[in-house]
């Protein structure tokens, strides 16, 4: 099973902007500013609450250093040719407004994969299975029980 990723990274202006930002400027983890970038994770504005709390604590606990190098390591990323090699059932995630993988990525994950069933969350973002658990553990028993 994967949720939230696609044949390959594709770089649009956001990836962009992030990956200059995450190199060359010191971001505090205490700035609401800052912070409400987050919300495009979510896929949509997220109440300040425990749940938004959890989830900027959580990233900024690793050093921004290493979010900046993980992304430049992803920027490369693809897995079109080894999509065929993957011989087991496979169930993709993708939320409809998750702006790290457009539609055209995971549909070419769906295609290469010859077992693969690709569903796409209504109203989810990046972070589908912190903000829509329950939907995507549905999702994932009745791939399973089609099995």
């Amino acid at each position: 099973m994967t949720q939230g990723v696609g044949a390959r990274f594709e770089q649009n202006l956001l990836q962009q902007v992030a990956s200059l930002v995450l190199s060359r400027y010191p971001l505090p983890s205490d700035s609401p500013f800052v912070n409400q970038f987050f919300n495009l994770l979510f896929g949509s504005r997220q109440k300040p609450g425990p749940l938004f709390e959890f989830v900027t604590r959580l990233c900024w606990q690793t050093d921004q250093s290493v979010m900046a190098h993980r992304f430049h390591l992803v920027e490369s990323f693809t897995m079109d040719d080894r999509l065929k090699t993957v011989r087991v059932p496979t169930l993709a995630l993708a939320g409809d407004r998750d702006l790290l993988v457009s539609p055209r990525s995971l549909q070419d994950l769906g295609e290469g994969i010859a077992q693969a069933r690709l569903v796409v969350l209504p109203s989810c973002g990046h972070l589908a299975f912190v903000t829509h658990p329950q939907r995507v553990a549905e999702e994932v028993k009745r791939f399973l029980l089609s099995k």
